[in-house]
């Protein structure tokens, strides 16, 4: 087997530019050999990959990335595609031959072919999986050629193969300056995701959720490694709103998947936080984190009540091991919230996978029956609020009683505490001030409860 054909430049480099069209097609015929004797080998014993590295091909392949006819430069991309997919482990040998900057240069003056830059960044993301290899990732600036890149392309592989050169890259030791570009590079994917069309069939969707699932892997990246600090900074306001928009969409698709892909509590941290920030400290500007505003909080609220009807019992112990609901008290006292907040509850107490002991610890933990009263009593709440009100507490004096029976205990310990609050002749006060209720939930549904 002869090895590909050498040419050199004045400088002695090698180099295919000054080729004559007899030269290139000679180039390109022995190229393309080499391509189809893999693709027919790939399922024999005979291993036709080493035979042609011996002979010294692949050095001479790289040379062709440089100023190549596009058809040429396309063989070759396909040439080192074909060597991976016989011997992934065979990366270290063409990365050591140095052909990581040859694509990288590839991918910034090809970004109108996106086919070519499509191939191309499917094997450096290969690269980007050796640690040995990140650094020099890094060092040649890459990452802004990804921006632009992104910028230009909303084709689905250019995103997913960028969406895989990041993610590999979070791996390991990244310095915060890094990070932040990274997330810069994670923003234009997630806008470029949105743009996505869902009419491509299933193809698309396999898609659009691959790329989904790197972007949550990213965020908790972000968030654990450059810890809270990001939400903070103006710059990546925009690009965590975007990330909301992302995971309440997802949520709306199929919520399950929000859930297997741990993205509980990312999405609590943009929950978690006070309602009005402490000042900064005297001569510094005055920063509102991200997660704390209302317009977040409320993708925050509608991302749960997606969540929150389709959850099993373990994800409503993530909810209450991670204090969702102490937090989703607290939003009670917050007008814009307290709606939301109610409904959530409604939802959750619906949920029939929530356990009698689930159910205990929320009811008598956090005061339901207290908490929903005092929203009751509150001014200005419409009448439908009220039923929705009304019906979470008839629910929760009814489990009481399943409760009671499954334990055999003397009384229901929900009937008891609300009574204990005076709950039933409070009730009554409201059904006397507001006489649209009884049409629409009767009084007698919950005095049925009363001993």
């Amino acid at each position: 087997m002869e090895g590909l054909p050498v040419y050199q430049d004045d400088e002695g480099k090698e180099n295919c530019e000054n080729l004559n069209s007899e030269d290139l097609e000679v180039v390109y015929k022995s190229l393309n050999y080499f391509v189809t004797l893999m693709e027919i080998d790939y399922y024999n014993t005979t291993d036709p990959v080493q035979k042609i590295i011996d002979v010294g091909t692949v050095p001479k392949v790289i040379t062709l990335l440089h100023n190549s006819p596009d058809n040429l430069t396309h063989l070759a991309c396909r040439f080192f595609i074909q060597m991976l997919c016989i011997h992934p482990e065979h990366i270290n040998i063409i990365a050591d031959y140095g052909v990581l900057i040859p694509l990288i240069r590839l991918v910034e003056k090809s970004s109108d072919n996106s086919m070519l830059v499509g191939i191309a960044l499917w094997i450096i993301g290969s690269i980007a999986e050796d640690p040995k290899y990140r650094e020099e990732l890094y060092e040649n600036g890459p990452l802004q050629t990804f921006l632009s890149l992104l910028q230009k392309s909303n084709a689905s592989f250019t995103i997913g193969s960028v969406s895989l050169i990041v993610k590999n890259l979070c791996q390991g030791d990244v310095s915060v300056e890094k990070g932040f570009k990274l997330l810069e590079i994670l923003s234009l994917v997630m806008k470029s995701n949105n743009s996505l069309s869902l009419s491509n069939g299933a193809s698309a969707l396999k898609e659009i959720s691959k790329l989904k699932e790197m972007i949550f892997y990213l965020i908790e990246w972000s968030l654990v490694k450059l810890s809270l600090d990001v939400l903070k900074n103006e710059v990546y306001s925009r690009f965590y709103a975007d990330l909301l928009l992302i995971i309440e969409n997802t949520s709306k698709e199929n919520p399950q998947h929000v859930f297997s892909i741990g993205t509980s509590s990312v999405i609590l941290r943009f929950l978690f936080g006070p309602i009005n920030p402490e000042p900064a400290p005297d001569g510094e500007d005055e920063v509102d984190p991200t997660n704390t505003t209302e317009a977040k909080r409320l993708i925050v609220l509608n991302i749960l009540s997606n969540l929150i009807p389709s959850a099993n019992t373990d994800q409503i112990q993530e909810f209450i091991d991670l204090h969702y609901f102490e937090t989703l008290i607290n939003l009670l006292n917050n007008d814009t919230d307290s709606k939301k907040v109610i409904n959530l509850l409604f939802l959750l107490l619906k949920n029939e996978d929530v356990t009698f002991d689930q159910m205990e610890f929320l009811v008598s933990h956090f005061e339901f029956l207290q908490v929903f009263i005092i929203q009751l009593e509150a001014p200005n709440l419409s009448s439908q609020d009220k039923i929705t009100i009304i019906k979470s507490i008839n629910h929760i004096l009814s489990i009481g009683d399943q409760i009671q029976l499954q334990k055999k205990a003397e009384n229901n310990s929900f009937v008891a505490n609300f009574t204990s609050i005076d709950g039933f002749s409070r009730l009554k006060t409201i059904y006397e001030t507001d006489n649209t209720i009884e049409t629409h939930y009767p009084l007698s549904n919950i005095l049925n409860f009363e001993k």
